[in-house]
């Protein structure tokens, strides 16, 4: 359990190189821009007070979600999905002024995705230890449907980060989120070339101004998806 502490807690302060002004990438799946019949007659002060409003609300529930995360399961991914919510809210809230609110949903998105692969993995280990064909059986359905639940997750973040990496309105620092993509593609995924076509999109942009930290990284992180990629094809 601790790992997953670990995994969701420990990339934000990864990258320190330098930001990234803007990507446009192509072929990937829209998020619907159109603001909620319920926002469209706000004001901009009051949509901003409505989104910090959410977010504050977001920031309580994170909370709350490393809380139960070592006691209940249950109340943790309650706590998790209704994070995932309020930062939805946000992008309709302020589709065309917010991108940071579809890099909110994006991480989000990650976290549960996160969330659901490991809690699929303790399943089919359950699964795997049970001597008891029914209780193997119920193991391996919980599995499957967390393995749904994950992969939802995880197709929702991509077109969320999509979304705020294309926004016209994006003038804030991607590299954060560009990682966090790599790692959710590479390590939960097993999606290679998809995690490497982002490595190089990443590396273009830091061959602007590069730094030994930020070249180390990519070649590192070239490194361990190759690896990744040869471990699964001798299996």
């Amino acid at each position: 359990m601790n790992s997953r502490l670990v995994v969701l807690s420990q990339f934000a302060a990864r990258m320190s190189f330098i930001g990234i002004l803007g990507i446009v990438m192509t072929g990937v799946g829209c998020l619907n821009t159109q603001s909620n019949r319920i926002y469209t007659n706000l004001n901009a002060a009051e949509k901003a007070k409505k989104i910090k409003e959410l977010r504050d609300e977001a920031k309580g529930l994170r909370f709350e979600y490393t809380k139960n995360l070592q006691i209940n399961q249950f109340d943790a991914t309650a706590s998790l999905e209704k994070i995932v919510e309020n930062y939805r809210i946000t992008t309709e809230i302020a589709p065309d002024t917010c991108p940071s609110c579809y890099e909110d949903y994006a991480n989000a998105l990650s976290m549960l995705g996160r969330h659901y692969y490991y809690l699929h993995q303790d399943e089919v280990t359950f699964a795997d230890q049970s001597a008891d064909p029914v209780e193997e059986e119920k193991h391996l359905t919980n599995a499957d449907n967390f393995r749904k639940k994950r992969d939802n997750a995880f197709n929702r973040s991509y077109a969320a980060f999509n979304a705020f990496f294309r926004h016209p309105g994006n003038k804030a620092p991607i590299e954060n989120s560009l990682v966090r993509l790599i790692e959710d593609l590479a390590f939960f995924q097993r999606n290679f070339d998809q995690a490497l076509i982002f490595v190089d999109r990443l590396e273009d942009r830091v061959n602007v101004s590069p730094s030994l930290s930020s070249r180390n990284f990519i070649r590192d992180t070239r490194k361990s998806i190759e690896n990744l990629r040869t471990k699964g094809r001798l299996r």
